[in-house]
C-alpha cells in the first residue's frame, strides 16, 4: 500500500470518527418524568470537535521538483535542505524516475521527516538536514 493511500485512509477515519460519534447529552436528570426522550433541540448538547491540526501537519503537500539526474539525494523545500534517507539511485536516476527532475508532492510526516510522492508514483523519504549541512547535489549540473 502506498503512503498516499494509507494517509487518505487515515484521514477518512479521522473525519468520519469526528462526525456524530459523540453521544447526545440532555439537561434533564435521569429517572424523572419526560427523561426518556428530549423534547426540544435546545436541550441537546454536543461535545465540540477538536481544532484542526497546525498547518505544518497539514495533509496537503508542497508541489516540488526533485533533482534526480545523479540520483535522489536532496531537495530544497521552502528554503530548507532535506536529505534523502536513504539516497536513491546511486549516481543515476532511480528506476521509474525522470531523467533530470521528477515533480510531485512533498509532505512533512513528522518533525524533521518528510515523504516525496511523485506524479508517477515515485516515493522517497527525507530528513531535515542539520544547520550548515552541505547539499550533496551542490555542483551537479
Amino acid at each position: 500500500m502506498s503512503f498516499k493511500a494509507l494517509f487518505v485512509g487515515l484521514l477518512l477515519v479521522a473525519v468520519l470518527g469526528a462526525c456524530g460519534g459523540e453521544p447526545l447529552v440532555t439537561d434533564r436528570p435521569s429517572g424523572g418524568p419526560g427523561s426518556e426522550k428530549p423534547t426540544s433541540q435546545d436541550s441537546l448538547k454536543k461535545t465540540p470537535a477538536p481544532p484542526p491540526p497546525p498547518s505544518s501537519e497539514s495533509p496537503t503537500g508542497v508541489r516540488v521538483s526533485i533533482y534526480s539526474h545523479y540520483g535522489v539525494r536532496s531537495a530544497w523545500v521552502k528554503g530548507e535542505l532535506w536529505l534523502a534517507d536513504p539516497p536513491l539511485g546511486g549516481h543515476n536516476p532511480p528506476p521509474g524516475w525522470d531523467e533530470n527532475e521528477t515533480t510531485g508532492e512533498f509532505v512533512v510526516t513528522s518533525t524533521g521527516r518528510a515523504m516525496f510522492i511523485g506524479d508517477g508514483g515515485q516515493e522517497a523519504r527525507f530528513r531535515l538536514a542539520e544547520p550548515g549541512a552541505k547539499d550533496p547535489n551542490a555542483g551537479c549540473e
